[in-house]
C-alpha cells in the first residue's frame, strides 16, 4: 500500500463522519459505515485491519468528545471573551458561557458556578452551555500570563504608532483580531488575503524560516513557543507538524513526502479535537495546502515564460485555490476568483510586519531599539494601506456563488481526473453540467 498515512486519516475521517451523521440522521450513518465494512470486508491483509482499526477510532473519538457530563462547578480555563458570552475549555471540551461573565479575560483559569445545559453544537465544538452565576478567577499561570503580555505589547505599540497601526501588528503577529476594524477585515477578505489576520500555517513558515538561519534545526523549540503564544489554531498546528516532520527526516536523512506529513497532521489534529472536521478554517487550511502540494510545481512549470516573482505568486494562488474555492462555494461563501494582486504586493510587506513585530515583541524594554523598530513597522504599514486601496481598485469584485455551482466545479475536477487517466467516454459530462448549470440560472430570472 503506498502511503497508508492517506489511507488511515482517510478511515479516521470516516469514522467521525459517521459518528456526527449517527447524531443527527440513523440512515445516513448506517448507509456510511456499511459502505466502509463493505470495502474493508472484500479486501484481505494486515493493512485493511489497522484501517478499521483507524475507522473505529474516528467514530469513538467523536463520541467520547461530547459524550461528557460538566457539573455545577468545575475549573475551566477561558480561551474567548466577547461583549455577551465566552468560551472556555474543560476537559479539552469547549463549553459556552454566558451570565456572570463580564470579568473574564481571556487566558483565565477560573472556577466557574452556574447551570449547565448540555446543548451541543456539532460544528463549533461545543459540549454544553453553562450560565454562570458565581466565579473564582485563579491566580495567573504561565497561560494567562501570556494572554497578559500581548495585551501589554498593543498598549506599547499604540504609544507610538498609534492605535490602528498597533491592532494591525497584533493581528499579523498574533493573530489577535479584536483591535482592528470591522473594515479593514473586509478589505483582507476583497483582496483574498484574510489569513494574514490569522495565524497560520504562512505565519509559522516565516517564524521558522527566519530562526532557522540561525538556529538550524533547534529553530523548532521557539517555534513551538511561537505556537503556544499565538493560540494554536488548527492552521497553524498542521503547519508545525509539517515543519518537524521536515526537520526530523532531514536530521535522519530520510525522504520527506508532503502528502503523508499532511495526512499525518490531519490525523492527529482530528483524534484529540475531533470537531475540526466541521471547523471551516482547519478544512480550508487542509484544502489549500493540499493544492499547493499536488499542482503549485505544476502550475509553476506551465507559466515558465513568466518572471520568477510573478510566476510563484500566481502558482501559489491557483494551486491554493483548486480545492478551496468549490468549498467555498457550496457554503455559499464569496469567492475572488482570483486574488494575485493581493499576494503579489500585499503579502510581502505583511511578511515584514510579520518578522519584524515579533522582533519588537523580543526587544520591547529596550526603549531605544524598540522605537526604531515601531518607527520601521509604521512606515511599512502606511506602504501597506496605500498599496491596498490600489490592489482594491484593480482587483476583480467578490462574486456570489451558491451550493450548485460547487457541485459543478467538483463534478468538472472529477470529470478531469477521470479522463487523464483513460476514461474519455466521460468527457462530455462537464459541458452537460454547464449547459444544465445555464437554463437553471435562466429560470431563476
Amino acid at each position: 500500500m503506498e502511503r497508508p498515512m492517506i489511507y488511515f486519516v482517510c478511515a479516521l475521517i470516516f469514522g467521525i463522519i459517521t459518528a456526527l451523521l449517527l447524531s443527527v440522521n440513523f440512515f445516513a450513518a448506517f448507509i456510511i459505515a456499511a459502505f466502509f465494512i463493505f470495502v474493508i470486508i472484500s479486501k484481505d491483509g494486515t493493512k485493511m485491519r489497522i484501517i478499521t482499526i483507524f475507522f473505529l477510532l474516528g467514530f469513538f473519538s467523536f463520541i467520547l468528545y461530547y459524550h461528557i457530563n460538566v457539573p455545577g462547578s468545575f475549573k475551566a480555563r477561558i480561551v474567548l471573551k466577547k461583549e455577551t458570552f465566552a468560551i472556555a475549555k474543560y476537559k479539552n471540551r469547549k463549553i459556552l458561557l454566558y451570565g456572570d461573565i463580564y470579568e473574564f479575560n481571556e487566558g483565565d483559569l477560573t472556577k466557574i458556578y452556574g447551570k449547565t445545559k448540555k446543548e451541543k453544537d456539532y460544528f463549533k465544538g461545543i459540549v454544553a452551555n453553562v450560565y454562570v452565576e458565581n466565579h473564582v478567577i485563579y491566580k495567573k499561570d504561565i497561560i494567562a500570563k501570556i494572554y497578559s503580555i500581548k495585551l501589554l505589547l498593543y498598549n506599547e505599540y499604540k504609544i507610538i504608532v498609534g492605535k490602528d497601526k498597533a491592532g494591525t501588528i497584533m493581528a499579523a503577529c498574533f493573530g489577535d483580531t479584536k483591535y482592528i476594524s470591522y473594515s479593514q477585515k473586509e478589505d483582507m477578505s476583497k483582496m483574498g488575503i484574510c489569513h494574514i489576520m490569522a495565524v497560520s500555517g504562512f505565519h509559522i513558515a516565516i517564524v521558522y524560516g527566519v530562526l532557522q538561519r540561525f538556529l538550524g534545526i533547534s529553530a523548532i523549540v521557539p517555534t513551538f513557543i511561537y505556537l503556544i503564544i499565538t493560540g494554536m489554531k488548527s492552521s497553524s498546528i498542521r503547519a508545525f507538524i509539517m515543519l518537524a516532520l521536515i526537520a526530523i527526516s532531514k536530521s535522519l536523512y530520510k525522504s520527506y513526502d508532503a502528502l503523508s506529513a499532511l495526512s499525518f497532521s490531519a490525523l492527529v489534529l482530528l483524534f484529540f479535537n475531533p470537531y475540526y472536521i466541521c471547523d471551516m478554517g482547519f478544512i480550508l487550511s487542509f484544502l489549500a495546502t493540499l493544492g499547493i502540494i499536488l499542482y503549485y510545481n505544476k502550475i509553476k512549470l506551465k507559466l515558465r515564460k513568466l518572471p520568477s516573482k510573478l510566476n510563484e505568486s500566481i502558482s501559489l494562488t491557483l494551486s491554493a485555490q483548486i480545492f478551496s474555492m468549490p468549498f467555498l462555494m457550496m457554503e455559499d461563501i464569496n469567492v475572488r476568483l482570483i486574488s494575485i494582486l493581493g499576494n503579489l504586493f500585499i503579502i510581502p510587506l505583511y511578511s515584514l510586519i510579520i518578522i519584524m513585530g515579533n522582533i519588537g515583541s523580543l526587544v520591547v524594554k529596550i526603549k531605544p531599539l524598540f522605537k526604531i523598530i515601531c518607527y520601521c513597522l509604521s512606515t511599512i504599514i502606511t506602504a501597506v494601506n496605500g498599496g491596498s486601496a490600489l490592489v482594491l481598485q484593480l482587483s476583480p469584485q467578490l462574486v456570489n456563488y451558491a451550493y450548485l455551482e460547487g457541485i459543478v466545479v467538483i463534478l468538472i475536477y472529477m470529470c478531469y481526473i477521470f479522463v487523464i487517466r483513460g476514461y474519455e467516454n466521460i468527457k462530455f459530462i462537464p459541458l452537460i453540467a454547464i449547459i444544465f448549470l445555464i437554463f437553471y440560472k435562466i429560470q431563476l430570472f
